[in-house]
């Protein structure tokens, strides 16, 4: 629940933002798993190299300090060669910095090296090439940190106002300077942390290796100490990342905050039997966020720190409070409470407009109509992950006016159901039969609910109602044309047969007809035009416009073969075009004429499935049929007429 006394007392904004620090603390886990792994890994070939080489100091099974120091034979020194190889080459490979590989390489040069050297080389390398790993390790995850709680929190504000901001992509440079700022007063930042860490790791191993040997100890008892050390170590390793972690988020917190133009906030602290007494202080304190200082007024206050910071207002926030923003294009956009993170990031950081609303001139929150459930496409034959993703096109499609037609008409066909390449819609049975385009298609621009979203576009056509359509031209022609006592209509009054519809597709076909021959290789590169070559074949006939897609030249010719033609009406029909100012001076431009009909339904159909699917297709329709597409858009947003 986002309004009411959730949001008046601060409830809501605690539970969201506990839950935020939460998901971060999982997520640190599960890094934390895998970097505890990479330790005992590191650990175990460093034991192997400790045995390897500790034996080689024992005379007589004794090991002693001066056996230690003894120079190594010649095939000793040759192997240690071949082993620093492999070392800067394994270096070049994880990026060591230069400064221990140039040691390497001067070691490697020297004649005179003794035994334990070589052993507190070996540790060395292996601690290098961990916390190489580790220290790029953490990086990645701290980044990941930033900008999920960036974006998370700024999602969290705009559920809890209702209102959302437009907020630019958070570039990797932004991210480096958080990162490269030290938060705690030690002035130390996280690369600091890892790198003083692995000092005095390699400081306590190699001091660990010289007290057994000093001491005679047996391997075993070294290769212990060493995995104790190494543990310890691990655990240090994951406080770093719990901390650093929480400071991370904590500086995005402000960020996005500030970003947001938030004035205060407050520690919500996870109170149990662990909470320190700092944090259960500190808990339900509000500040200014001129006073937001990480480790200060804002957590973490410690290591491994569970508190976090909230929004605190003053004023209260109710559903479809004034409280509002403006988006870069000038308009109030208010967020529904059921948006999902992922339909919010696409409406307001990939800068799409899915999911938005406008505000209404009194202030008050437009609700968003939606689709509870297409029964007959549910019974399809499509899976339910189709069915799922179909239905979230519709619901949270730009264009409420798609959404209106599916909640209208979406189930007014009798049956929908899914082919093996084909489609089809029944105008006498009220059926849809459709199919999904193969991988090559979609792969050249066909969208993957294409031919569904076409086949419903003549079923809106066909069933669906609209306000404020003219019909003049096709009252004429049935007037006109009678067959039999004239109770069947040759031609059907339905939205892409009325007059806003014909004379703007008439406006594209003349466009076509003078940019078709420079623009046809551009049109036949992709599928995404195959709208577009369908109303090609339609108004010119395949044998004048070479395109790929489109319907055959009997179905374009059927109405005028099957009726004007069958039933003797070339005459009649040629004097309702006169009388509607078309040229019809012989047959083969009566047939022409009549093309139009056959080919807006198609067109219709056409457009209707790329603006449903968006998409290249879509682009391809503005470009090519811009008229046709514009009539179209506003005959759909007078859904609901009779």
């Amino acid at each position: 629940m986002r309004a009411g006394d959730d949001l008046k007392n601060g409830i809501y904004w605690k539970k969201r933002f506990a839950a935020l620090e939460h998901e971060q603390h999982k997520k640190d886990e599960a890094y934390i798993k895998d970097l505890g792994q990479q330790f005992r890994m590191a650990s175990a070939r460093m034991e192997a190299d400790i045995e390897k080489w500790y034996y080689r100091l024992a005379e007589n099974n004794d090991i002693t300090y001066t056996a230690a120091k003894k120079l190594l034979k010649a095939n000793e020194l040759e192997e240690f060669h071949w082993t620093v190889e492999d070392y800067i080459q394994k270096g070049k490979e994880n990026g060591i910095n230069q400064k221990w590989m140039k040691e390497l390489e001067n070691a490697s040069a020297r004649v005179h090296i003794n035994r334990l050297q070589i052993i507190k080389l070996q540790v060395r390398q292996e601690a290098e090439l961990l916390f190489q790993k580790y220290g790029d390790g953490v990086e990645g995850h701290l980044k990941k940190a930033y900008s999920d709680r960036f974006y998370r929190t700024a999602y969290e504000v705009a559920r809890g106002c209702g209102v959302g901001h437009h907020l630019a992509r958070i570039d990797e440079g932004r991210i480096r300077m958080v990162l490269e700022k030290p938060w705690a007063q030690d002035g130390a930042n996280f690369s600091d942390r890892i790198w003083a860490n692995k000092v005095k790791l390699v400081q306590v191993l190699h001091t660990e290796l010289s007290q057994h040997v000093i001491r005679g100890s047996d391997p075993y008892q070294a290769v212990q100490a060493i995995s104790k050390k190494m543990d310890v170590s691990k655990n240090r390793a994951s406080t770093l990342v719990y901390t650093e972690s929480a400071a991370i988020a904590a500086a995005a917190q402000r960020d996005c905050f500030n970003e947001l133009d938030i004035g205060e906030f407050e520690i919500v602290a996870t109170l149990d039997s662990l909470t320190s007494d700092l944090c259960r202080n500190m808990d339900g304190k509000h500040f200014s966020m001129k006073d937001y200082e990480v480790g200060v007024t804002a957590p973490p206050f410690h290591p491994n720190c569970r508190s976090v910071a909230c929004p605190y207002f003053d004023d209260e926030f109710s559903e479809g409070g004034k409280r509002a923003a403006r988006g870069e294009d000038g308009k109030t956009h208010y967020v529904p409470a059921d948006m999902t993170y992922k339909e919010w990031q696409r409406s307001f950081v990939d800068g799409g407009e899915s999911g938005l609303h406008n505000a209404e001139s009194d202030g008050t929150m437009k609700k968003r109509l939606e689709v509870k459930e297409l029964d007959k496409l549910k019974q399809s034959g499509m899976t339910e992950t189709e069915y799922q993703e179909y239905l979230y096109l519709i619901n949270r499609h730009s264009n409420e006016d798609v959404t209106r037609l599916y909640s209208e008409f979406g189930d007014m066909p009798s049956s929908v159901v899914k082919m093996a390449d084909r489609g089809a819609y029944s105008s006498s049975q009220k059926t849809i039969k459709y199919d999904m385009p193969p991988q090559r298609h979609m792969d050249n621009g066909v969208s993957k609910y294409s031919t569904l979203a076409h086949e419903y576009g003549h079923a809106f056509d066909d069933l669906g109602s609209f306000r404020g359509l003219h019909y003049n031209e096709i009252d004429t022609l049935n007037n006109k044309v009678k067959i039999g006592s004239g109770a069947l209509k040759v031609f059907k009054r339905v939205p892409s047969s009325s007059d806003e519809f014909l004379v703007a597709l008439r406006k594209d076909k003349e466009q076509l007809r003078k940019t078709f021959k420079g623009a046809r290789n551009d049109i036949l590169s992709t599928g995404a035009t195959n709208g577009v070559q369908d109303a090609l074949r339609g108004f010119f006939g395949s044998r004048n416009v070479e395109v790929i897609w489109g319907h055959e030249e009997s179905y374009y010719n059927r109405t005028f073969n099957k009726f004007i033609k069958g039933f003797g009406k070339e005459k009649e029909f040629g004097e309702a075009l006169k009388e509607l100012g078309i040229d019809a001076s012989n047959s083969s431009k009566r047939k022409n004429a009549c093309r139009i009909y056959e080919t807006a339904s198609e067109t219709w159909a056409n457009i209707m499935s790329a603006e449903t699917c968006q998409g290249e297709e879509l682009e391809a329709v503005k470009k090519y049929l811009p008229n046709a597409y514009a009539a179209l858009l506003e005959i759909i947003g007078k859904v609901g007429g009779k």
